[in-house]
């Protein structure tokens, strides 16, 4: 699912969730559809989600919907359920973020190792503008 939002959306032929997913996607600060790889499309935007959220739109209901414990309790549940495939460092001091090749390096806050991590998808869970120096090619 490597091709950009909108790309994905025009080859299955999904154009119409164009205006939701613009609003799902972009309002709420995880990428622009022109942009954001079609994975984060399909992470962050389930179909559940979706399907009730479309379905209450067009019954004229409210839609809003929020994570009862935030995003941290949903990270840890992802970690914890993925734990075989998803590698979790907490704490560390993040260095250098690349896009390509798809890597970070860090340096462990209790060893103080600096290591290089290569990987498919980096999720970066921190408030992006501080650390604006860090990632090379961030557009604010």
């Amino acid at each position: 699912v490597d091709p950009p939002g909108l790309e994905f959306l025009k080859v299955y032929d999904l154009l119409a969730l164009e205006g939701f997913l613009r609003y799902a996607q972009q309002v709420q600060g995880y990428g622009v559809l022109e942009k954001t790889h079609a994975f984060w499309l399909c992470w962050w935007i389930h179909p559940v989600f979706l399907r009730r959220t479309v379905r209450a739109m067009t019954r004229g209901r409210p839609t809003l919907t929020l994570l009862r414990h935030g995003f941290q309790q949903l990270f840890e549940s992802m970690c914890r359920v993925h734990s075989d495939v998803v590698t979790v460092i907490p704490n560390a001091r993040v260095t250098m973020l690349a896009r390509d090749p798809h890597s970070v390096t860090y340096e462990h806050t209790e060893t103080g190792a600096v290591e290089t991590l290569y990987c498919d998808y980096v999720v970066f869970a921190l408030d992006l503008a501080r650390c604006r120096d860090v990632v090379v090619d961030l557009d604010l």
